[in-house]
């Protein structure tokens, strides 16, 4: 009889271990969560500037004293209809390399266009992204976005 009662417990042990286990893996680093939830909207009243811009039906939101990133700034720019899939952000000074504030299982090269390194975003929450670096400042961008307003970049997006 007490193998029954602790058959149930068992199970319930192996089941919840299995369960954390396979969660901890695909889960987002906290960088990459606010970075995501940045993007996203989830942030907008902390950002110290929301802006229209000129252009079609675009948006930007800028963080500078209270950056959700280890950065200097963060720049969500955005069209209003569309802001889950085309959006581009703008990290500046970050403190964190870009694979890891993606939590990018890896960077694949894709070229150059003039001083900027253009890089495919592999892997983690930002899969197929692309990854634009120049000097101290990166920006992360849809393929949405490219497709759009990234004329440059646009070999990329095949």
């Amino acid at each position: 009889m007490s193998a029954r009662r602790t058959t149930p417990a068992v199970l319930v042990v192996l089941a919840l271990t299995l369960l954390m286990g396979g969660c901890a893996s695909s889960r987002p680093s906290d960088a990459a969560r606010a970075l995501q939830e940045a993007v996203a909207g989830t942030l907008d009243r902390q950002a110290d500037t929301r802006e229209r811009l000129p252009e079609r039906l675009r948006r930007a939101t800028t963080w500078r004293t209270k950056v959700p990133v280890e950065a200097r700034e963060l720049r969500v720019t955005y069209d209003t209809d569309l802001r889950a899939v085309s959006w581009r952000a703008d990290v500046t000074a970050s403190e964190e390399a870009p694979q890891r504030l993606l939590d990018a299982e890896g960077l694949r090269r894709l070229g150059t266009v003039g001083a900027r390194e253009v890089d495919a975003v592999e892997g983690g929450p930002f899969d197929g992204a692309f990854l634009v670096r120049e000097g101290e400042s990166f920006a992360v961008m849809t393929r949405a976005y490219v497709l759009r307003y990234e004329p440059d970049l646009l070999k990329f997006a095949r």
